[in-house]
C-alpha cells in the first residue's frame, strides 16, 4: 500500500504534569503537552510573565506514571513564546526520557464501546462509512478550494493594504510553486488509501539504536506552528469531534483516539504538512501555509462536523467516563495543595493599603508616623486623606515643585506645563551604583559568546561578505518596514502579538539568514533583548509599558542610525527609558497611573519623541529635563511613605517586646543558607499579585527574624510575611528575588544579557562542542561540588572511564559529517544505558566517563560489562566499510583514600590502562596498591602530631609576588601568604593542610597564619607603602568560627596593623558553601578597611549572582583556565569573560598559574590587572621578604 513519506519530526499529544525552572521566573508548574525528538510545547496552568524566559536555557523536571520509573531533568532553551505555553528546544533528548513519553501516549485508552455492531446490518455500516468519506472529500476539495483562493488574494493586495505586506511578499515568490503542489495536495487527500495511513502516536517511536537527531530549529518551529494550529482546532470542536470519534469507533470496530481519526484536525493537518515536507520553502512561508490552511478549514469546520454527526446519528453509545490516569490524578491532588498553600501564603502576606495599614497601628503610632515623616523630608509631608495614592496626583507634585495651575479643577495646559517643567533647574543627576563598564562588557561578552561578531566585528558599511545585501539597502529596508508598522500604529490597527524583530525577519525573509554578520541585525537583535523583550513581560494593562511602547520604534530607528545608543548608559535616549521606567512609583501594582492627568501629561512626551525624532536631535534631552523634575516629588513621596512604614514597624516591634525567634538564632548559629537569611533591608522582590510577578521592596525585617514588610514600587500597599510564610513563598516561586532591581532599566537589562552570554561562554568551556556532553573541565568541576562536602560520609561516587581502541579511524576513514553521525550514534547507544540522575561526560577524543551518584561497586562493574557488551555488538559502517569499536572500562570509587579530583582520575585511569593491559572490551576495578595504604596510614597518624607540630615551630610562612601585568597604571604588588612546613617533616604544605582538614584543624592553621601574618604587618612600619596588600587564606571554618573572628576584630579594633593592606583570600566553594556566613563576615570586616579576593573562580554563572552582595574587591581566576590559554580557545574565552564580567562589577581580576611571558603577554591584551605564579616569581620564605 503505498505510503506518504514522513516528515522528520512527528508530533506526539500527551499530558504530562511537569515543572520547568528558570533562574529568572523560579518555578512554573504545568504540561508538557506535546513533544517531538527536537523539544516539547509546555503548557502554563496558570498566568505568568514567561518573556524574560526568551533563548534562556531552562530545565524541565517530570516523573511518569510508568513502572520503574524515575525523576527526569531535561535542559533545553526557551525558543517560542506563546500566550499561555512556551516552545522549548532539546538539543539531545534523554533516550530514556523521551521512550516514556511515547510509553505514556501508548498506555490503554477508554475501550471501544460495546454496542455490538452484529446490531446493525453489514450494508448499513458499508453505506454509513462510505458516507462519511465522500462527505470528507467533499469538505477537503472546499478547503483546498479555498486556500488557493486566499493565497492568490494575498498575492493581488494592493500596495495600500499594508496590513498584509509581509504576506504578500512571501506568496509573490514562492506562488509558482506553490501552485505546482495543488495536484499532489489533492491526491494526499483523495486517494483510497488516505483512511489507512500511518498516523498513530507510535510513529515517533525510533528504531532501536537510532540515535535522537540534533536540533534543527527551523524544523521545531514547523513542528511548533502545526502543534499551536491543531491545539486550536482541537479545543474549539472538541464536542463535536468526540461525539464523532466514539460512534465511528464502533463501525470501525477499533479504538479511535483523536490522532487516529482520518476526519480530525491532527490527522488532516498532519498529511496536509506531508504535502509541503519535501518542498524546500523558508519556515516563514510553510508557517503561512499552515496559517492560511487553518483559516479555511475553520470556514467549514462547523458543517463538515454537524453532517458527520447526522450520518452516524444511528450509533447507539452510552457515555463514556473519562479514564484519568494515576499521573493526571497526583497533577490535581498537588494542584490541589498548591491552590491551599497560595490561599494560606496570599492570607499571610494579602496587600493593605497604606493608609489602612497605617491606621491599624493605632492612631497614636499612626500620628508619630506622619510627625517623623513630615521632619525627616523638607520636600515631603504625611498624606491626607483615606487613599495614600492621592499623594502623587499631579496637582500634588507640581505644588511640591511650586508650580501652580489657577485653572481650578479643569485640564492643565500641558504644554505650558511642560515648557514650565523644562525650565526648572534639573535634579541632582541620579549615578548607579554599578561600573559604567557594565554596558561595554556586555558587547565583549557577546562578542566572545557569538564569535561571528568577531569575524565581522559589527563592521560598518562595506564590511558585508560577497554576495550580502549591502548595508545601506538592508537599513532602507528595515527602516520602510518600521515605517509601515508605525503607520499602522497611528491607524489605530492592533499591534502584532510577535515582536518587532520576529515581524521584521517575516516581512524580509532574506534578513532572517544575515544572523549576527550584519551590523543591523545586530543592532534589531541586541535591541530586543535589551527593550523589547523586557518589555513584553510587564503587565499588558501596565501605562509605563503602553508609553515605552509607543517610542519603541522610534527607539528602533535610533538604534539603526545612532550605534551610541546601545553602547552608551550616558546616552539621552537611554536616560529616557530609565526615568520614564521610574514612574511606576506613581502607579499601582499592575502598572496604571494613579492621576489620568500625569498619564496624559507623560503621553504627551512620549507623542513629542515620536513626532520630532527625526528632525529635533536634542528631543530625548528636552523630554528628560520635565522627567526628571516630576520625579523629584515623587521619589520624595516615596521615601515619606516607606520611613512612615518603618517607623510603625519599629514602635509596633519595642511595644511588643518581642523576644528573638528561637528558629532564626539557630539557623544563623547553624550556617544555614536559606535563601531568606540573605534577604537585606531595601532588596526587591517580585511577588505574585492576581497571577503577575510584581516587583516589592523589603523595607523592614524585625530583629527577631519573625516578620517581614514589603511595599510596593509606590508604596501605597503594604504586605506582611512571616519567616514561615516568606521561605515558603520563596520555595514555591511565588516571591522570587529581584537582585538588580534598583539599577536603570537599561543597565538591568545589560547586566541580566551579560551574564546570560557568560553563561553561553561557560557553556562552551565546560562542555563538548561536536556532542553537547560535558567535557573534562565540565566533569571536574561537578567532582568538585562533590569533595567540598564536608561530610567525608556523604562524598558519594564511583567513577567509570571508558577509553575507544580505534575510535578516531572513523575520521580517518569517513568524511566528517558521516564520522560525526556515527559518533552522536554511539554516545546516543551509550546514553540510553546512563541514568538521568547520573552524569556523562567526554574527556577527549577516545575517552568518555560516566559519574554513578547512588552505586556500589559491584553494581558498576555489572552494568559497565554489560554497556562492554552492547557496544561489542554494534557496528559502524561508513562509505562502504564496517569498523569494529573496542572499549576499555576502569571504575573507581570515592572514599576516604581517593579523596580528591586529582586521585579519583589518576585511580580510574589507571584502572582503565589495567583493563587494556589485558586486551579488549575488559573492565577492571581500582584497587588500591601499596603506596596508597601508606599514604592513607600516614593521614591517620597526623591525628595526634598536629599540635606537636605547632609546639615544635614545624611551620613558617612563605609568599608569593602577585605582580601588576601594566606597570604604567601605577598598582603596587601584592604578596599572598602561605603555609611553609619544616624538611624534617617529611610531607608538603598541601599534604599537612589535608591531613589537618581531615581532623577538622584547619581552623587552628588559619589562626596560626593570622597571628604571625599579622604580627609581620606590624613589624614593618612604614615599608608597606611599597606593597599594595597582603593575602592571607581563610578556609571555610573560619568564617564562622568565633575564635578567629574575635582574633580579626580585636587586632583591627586596636589599629595595631593597617587594615587597608590586608586582604582575605576565600576560595569560591567555602563562600557558596557558606554563602551567610561568609557575607556577614566580610560585611563586618570591610567596615575596618579590610578588602577580599575570591580564589579559584570560575565554577559557574551562578557564581556573579553572589558577587553583589559579596562585595569582593578582586577576583581570582582559577589556574585551570590560565595553564593552557596559549592552546585553548575555549580557556581563552572564559578568561576574557570572567574578566570583563568582573570588571563591570567593579572588581580586579588576578591571574593564577602564570608559568610563561607568553601567558602573560596574554592575559596583559585581555586587560587582567594582576598576574601570578613562578613566571612571576616562585615562593620564598616571608621573613626573607625585604620592602
Amino acid at each position: 500500500m503505498h505510503m506518504v513519506q514522513r516528515r522528520r519530526f512527528r508530533r506526539i499529544t500527551v499530558i504530562q504534569p511537569a515543572t520547568l525552572l528558570s533562574q529568572h521566573t523560579g518555578s512554573i508548574a504545568g504540561e508538557i503537552r506535546d513533544f517531538s525528538p527536537s523539544g516539547v510545547l509546555f503548557a502554563l496552568t496558570r498566568p505568568v510573565g514567561t518573556a524574560a524566559l526568551q533563548n534562556q536555557l531552562i530545565t524541565i523536571e517530570f516523573r511518569p506514571n510508568l513502572a520503574d520509573t524515575q525523576q527526569y531533568r531535561i535542559i533545553g532553551r526557551v525558543v517560542r513564546i506563546f500566550d499561555q505555553s512556551v516552545g522549548i528546544v532539546i538539543e539531545h533528548f534523554p533516550a530514556n526520557a523521551y521512550r516514556d513519553l511515547v510509553l505514556l501516549t501508548n498506555q490503554p485508552k477508554q475501550p471501544v464501546p460495546t454496542a455490538a455492531t452484529a446490531g446493525y446490518s453489514e450494508a448499513q455500516i458499508s453505506d454509513a462509512l462510505t458516507q462519511c468519506h465522500t462527505r470528507f472529500k467533499s469538505f477537503i476539495a472546499q478547503v483546498i478550494t479555498h486556500f488557493y483562493n486566499s493565497l492568490s488574494g494575498k498575492q493581488a493586495f494592493s500596495a495600500e493594504q499594508t496590513a498584509s505586506m509581509e504576506e504578500r511578499w512571501l506568496v509573490q515568490e514562492a506562488y509558482p510553486r506553490i501552485a505546482m503542489q495543488r495536484a499532489g495536495l489533492e491526491r494526499a487527500f483523495f486517494d483510497d488509501d488516505y483512511l489507512d495511513r500511518d498516523m498513530q502516536d507510535n510513529a515517533s517511536i525510533k528504531e532501536e539504536n537510532q540515535p535522537l537527531a540534533l536540533v534543527d530549529v527551523d524544523e521545531f518551529d514547523d513542528w511548533l506552528a502545526v502543534t499551536q494550529l491543531v491545539n486550536r482546532l482541537n479545543l474549539e470542536y472538541s464536542y463535536e469531534a468526540g461525539k464523532f470519534e466514539s460512534r465511528y469507533a464502533v463501525l470501525i470496530g477499533t479504538q479511535l483516539s483523536p490522532n487516529a481519526n482520518p476526519f480530525g484536525s491532527h490527522y488532516i493537518f498532519q498529511t496536509f504538512r506531508e504535502v509541503w515536507a519535501a518542498v524546500e520553502f523558508p519556515h516563514q512561508v510553510k508557517a503561512l501555509l499552515y496559517k492560511t490552511f487553518h483559516e479555511a478549514m475553520m470556514v467549514f469546520m462547523d458543517e463538515f462536523y454537524r453532517d458527520l454527526n447526522e450520518i452516524v446519528a444511528f450509533v447507539q453509545v452510552s457515555p463514556l467516563k473519562p479514564v484519568v490516569s494515576e499521573s493526571m490524578a497526583r497533577a490535581v491532588d498537588t494542584a490541589a495543595v498548591n491552590r491551599v498553600n497560595a490561599r494560606t501564603g496570599s492570607e499571610q502576606s494579602a496587600a493593605i493599603p497604606l493608609e489602612d495599614y497605617l491606621q491599624t497601628q493605632g492612631p497614636g503610632t499612626q500620628h508619630a508616623a506622619r510627625q517623623r515623616s513630615s521632619s525627616s523630608s523638607s520636600s515631603a509631608t504625611g498624606i491626607p486623606g483615606p487613599n495614600a495614592a492621592l499623594g502623587y496626583g499631579l496637582n500634588q507634585l507640581l505644588e511640591q515643585l511650586h508650580l501652580s495651575q489657577n485653572n481650578g479643577s479643569g485640564e492643565p495646559d500641558y504644554r505650558a506645563l511642560t515648557d514650565s517643567l523644562r525650565g526648572l533647574q534639573s535634579g541632582q543627576a541620579r549615578t548607579s551604583r554599578w561600573s559604567d563598564s557594565v554596558i561595554p562588557a556586555m558587547h565583549q561578552l557577546l562578542e566572545a559568546a557569538n564569535p561571528q561578531l568577531r569575524q565581522t566585528g559589527a563592521a560598518a558599511p562595506g564590511g558585508m561578505q560577497a554576495g550580502a545585501v549591502i548595508d545601506s539597502d538592508n537599513l532602507s529596508q528595515i527602516l520602510g518596514v518600521l515605517n509601515v508598522m508605525q503607520q499602522r500604529m497611528l491607524q489605530g490597527d492592533v499591534a502584532d502579538e510577535a515582536s518587532i524583530k520576529r515581524q521584521l525577519i517575516d516581512a524580509l525573509p532574506q534578513f532572517g539568514n544575515a544572523s549576527m554578520q550584519d551590523r543591523f541585525f545586530h543592532s534589531v537583535h541586541l535591541f530586543d533583548e535589551m527593550l523589547s523583550t523586557p518589555l513584553s513581560d510587564a503587565g499588558l494593562n501596565s501605562d509605563i509599558r503602553g508609553l515605552l511602547k509607543k517610542i519603541e520604534l522610534t527607539l528602533l530607528k535610533l538604534a539603526l542610525m545612532d550605534e551610541d545608543f546601545l553602547e552608551s548608559s550616558n546616552h539621552p535616549a537611554q536616560q529616557t527609558v530609565n526615568l520614564l521606567e521610574r514612574f511606576y512609583a506613581a502607579a499601582d501594582d499592575m502598572g496604571r497611573i494613579f492621576d489620568p492627568r500625569l498619564q496624559r501629561l507623560l503621553n504627551l512626551l512620549a507623542n513629542q519623541i515620536v513626532d520630532q525624532f527625526e528632525g529635533k536631535p536634542d528631543v530625548f534631552d528636552e523630554v528628560n529635563k520635565v522627567l526628571d523634575n516630576l520625579l523629584i516629588p515623587i521619589d520624595d513621596i516615596r521615601k515619606s511613605k516607606v520611613e512612615q512604614i518603618q517607623f510603625v514597624c519599629q514602635h509596633r516591634e519595642q511595644r511588643a517586646g518581642i523576644e528573638p525567634a528561637a528558629e532564626f538564632f539557630a539557623s544563623k548559629q547553624n550556617g544555614e543558607t536559606s535563601e531568606i537569611n540573605l534577604l537585606r533591608q531595601d532588596d526587591w522582590l517580585s511577588v505574585m499579585v492576581d497571577g503577575v510577578l510584581a516587583p516589592y521592596q523589603l523595607v523592614w525585617s524585625s530583629p527577631s527574624g519573625r516578620m517581614f514588610v514589603m511595599t510596593s514600587r509606590s508604596a501605597t500597599t503594604v504586605r506582611e510575611f512571616t519567616r514561615q510564610s516568606l521561605m515558603q513563598a520563596l520555595a514555591t516561586g511565588q516571591v522570587i528575588r529581584l537582585p538588580e532591581y534598583d539599577i536603570p532599566f537599561m543597565e538591568r537589562s545589560a547586566h541580566k544579557l551579560m551574564l546570560n552570554a557568560y553563561e553561553r561562554v561557560y557553556q562552551q568551556a565546560t562542555h563538548d562542542p561536536v556532542s553537547g556532553l560535558l567535557n573534562r573541565k565540565g566533569m571536574i568541576t561537578q567532582l568538585d561540588v562533590i569533595f567540598a562536602n564536608e561530610d567525608v560520609q556523604k562524598r558519594r561516587g564511583i567513577l567509570c572511564m571508558l577509553m575507544f581502541d580505534q575510535l578516531s579511524q572513523l575520521y580517518h576513514n569517513c568524511d566528517a559529517e558521516e564520522a560525526e553521525v556515527s559518533l552522536m550514534a554511539l554516545i546516543g547507544l551509550i546514553a540510553n544505558e546512563v541514568k538521568s540522575t547520573d552524569l556523562f561526560a567526554r574527556l577527549g577524543e577516545n575517552t568518555f566517563a560516566i559519574l554513578l551518584h547512588d552505586s556500589d561497586l559491584a553494581s558498576a562493574q555489572a552494568n559497565m560489562q554489560g554497556l562492554v557488551a552492547i557496544i561489542e555488538q554494534q557496528r559502524i559502517s561508513c562509505q562502504g566499510k564496517q569498523f569494529v569499536i573496542g572499549v576499555n572500562v576502569g571504575i573507581a570509587q570515592i572514599d576516604a583514600v581517593v579523596d580528591s579530583v586529582s586521585k579519583l582520575f589518576k585511580s580510574v585511569g589507571s584502572a582503565c590502562v589495567a583493563a587494556k593491559a589485558q586486551g579488549v572490551n575488559f573492565v577492571q576495578i581500582y584497587e588500591a596498591g601499596s603506596a596508597l595504604i601508606r599514604h592513607e596510614q600516614s593521614l591517620f597518624e597526623w591525628a595526634g602530631a598536629i599540635d606537636q607540630v605547632f609546639n615544635d615551630n614545624l611551620l613558617f610562612l612563605r609568599c608569593q609576588k602577585i605582580q601588576p601585568i601594566d606597570a604604567g597604571r601605577g598598582a603596587l604588588p601584592h604578596y599572598e601568604i602561605l603555609l611553609g612546613v619544616n624538611k624534617h617533616l617529611t610531607t608538603n604544605p598541601q599534604e599537612f593542610i589535608l591531613a589537618a582538614e581531615k581532623w577538622n584543624r584547619s581552623a587552628d592553621i588559619d589562626l596560626w597564619v593570622l597571628q604571625q601574618s599579622f604580627e609581620w604587618l606590624a613589624a614593618q612600619g612604614g615599608r608597606l607603602d611599597a606593597l599594595g596588600g597582603v593575602s592571607i587564606n581563610l578556609s571555610g571554618h573560619s568564617l564562622a568560627n568565633e575564635k578567629i573572628l574575635a582574633y580579626i576584630y580585636q587586632t583591627l579594633e586596636a589599629r595595631q596593623i593597617p587594615a587597608d593592606k590586608v586582604i582575605f583570600e576565600i576560595t569560591e566553594t567555602a563562600v557558596i558553601s557558606r554563602l551567610d556566613s561568609a557575607q556577614r563576615f566580610i560585611e563586618t570586616v570591610r567596615g575596618f578597611g579590610c578588602r577580599f579576593s575570591l580564589d579559584d573562580f570560575g565554577s559557574g554563572y551562578s557564581s556573579f549572582a553572589y558577587l553583589k552582595n559579596l562585595k569582593a574587591d578582586f577576583l581570582k581566576i582559577d589556574g585551570a583556565f590560565i595553564r593552557d590559554l596559549a592552546k585553548s580557545p575555549a580557556d581563552l574565552a572564559m578568561v576574557k569573560s570572567m574578566h570583563q564580567v568582573a570588571h563591570a562589577l567593579g572588581l580586579k581580576t588576578i591571574a593564577e598559574y602564570v608559568e610563561n611571558p607568553v601567558t602573560l603577554d596574554m592575559l596583559g591584551r585581555i586587560g587582567v590587572d594582576y598576574a601570578q605564579g613562578h613566571g612571576i616569581e616562585a615562593s620564598r620564605a616571608l621573613d626573607t621578604l625585604v620592602l
